[in-house]
């Protein structure tokens, strides 16, 4: 069980309403007290996607902590008659990838009822082959640089995403509570070995290791084979092997552990939403806070 804030008042007037400026620049502001409410989303799949306006326009937005920066479509801007801008600035994804971007030329407003408002500068990348993959248009992506600033809290059983300020959200009796390591990192164990994992709502899997990882726990390779697309477009093939993960004391037997994470930071792999989609979640980067509900 969870608790968000204070029970029947989820954002109570101590919550303060403006966070500091994103990472990106933009000013976010928090929906206080009783007008705050969770979010409902989708999944597609294996990925969340919830509804929001930019500038009054109806979007999907795809939450993705794993991408570094908040991003809108180019074909989004381009429908809207919003003029966009090169810049050198790149975007890296949670699967590796780094993207160039463009800048939206003016300020815009990306809004989610009864939860925030983020006003500012946005960079822009071609989101099509990630639309085109997940069978649905996703017209930006929510990352790192504004989640960072809040509690998130998927819960899959009712389908609700709360997007609260840090600190909202406490464990109650019964949960899995984590500390996170530095770059938002939890140690596990897979079949008793360990392993550093990020924790990443952009990944649809259960858990994604660095190829060297992946050989020194699977040395006799084989597995499942299987392709990926990235947000690139470009399609990689994947092994998997079955094996018990186990983070603290929530054990999942028999999940598939795929090769294929590519990054340049002293971290083993990645933990999705393929064990964070089967049980409520709450990741809380400020508080350095991973909550599991089993």
């Amino acid at each position: 069980m969870l608790l968000l804030a204070a029970l029947g008042a989820p954002c109570s007037a101590q919550v303060p309403a403006t966070a500091p400026a994103t990472a990106s620049g933009q000013r976010l502001h928090f929906v206080e007290g009783k007008d705050w409410a969770p979010l409902p989303y989708e999944s597609a799949h294996g990925e969340i996607l919830f509804a929001a306006v930019i500038d009054d326009r109806p979007v999907t937005i795809l939450l993705d902590n794993g991408t570094e920066r908040t991003v809108i479509d180019r074909d989004f801007l381009r429908r809207a008659g919003i003029a966009v801008t090169q810049s050198p600035a790149r975007a890296k994804t949670s699967g590796g990838d780094s993207l160039a971007t463009g800048v939206t030329g003016r300020d815009l407003t990306l809004a989610a009822a009864k939860a925030f408002t983020l006003t500012g500068t946005f960079a822009t990348i071609d989101l099509q082959p990630i639309s085109i993959a997940l069978g649905r248009r996703v017209d930006a992506i929510l990352g790192a640089d504004v989640l960072d600033h809040f509690a998130i809290m998927v819960q899959p059983q009712t389908k609700q995403l709360s997007l609260a300020p840090s600190g909202s959200i406490k464990a109650s009796a019964g949960s899995v509570v984590l500390p996170l390591q530095p770059g938002g990192t939890v140690v596990a164990q897979i079949d008793g070995q360990p392993a550093v994992l990020k924790v990443d709502y952009g990944f649809s899997g259960v858990v994604r290791l660095t190829d060297t990882r992946w050989r020194a726990l699977f040395p006799e390779g084989g597995g499942e084979i299987s392709t990926q697309t990235g947000a690139n477009g470009v399609e990689r093939q994947t092994n998997a092997r079955r094996a018990t993960l186990a983070l603290g004391r929530l054990t999942a037997r028999e999940v598939p552990v795929e090769n294929g994470y590519r990054t340049d930071r002293p971290v083993d792999g990645l933990v999705g939403n393929g064990l964070l989609g089967r049980v409520t979640s709450v990741l809380d980067m400020q508080r350095a806070t991973l909550i599991l509900v089993p």
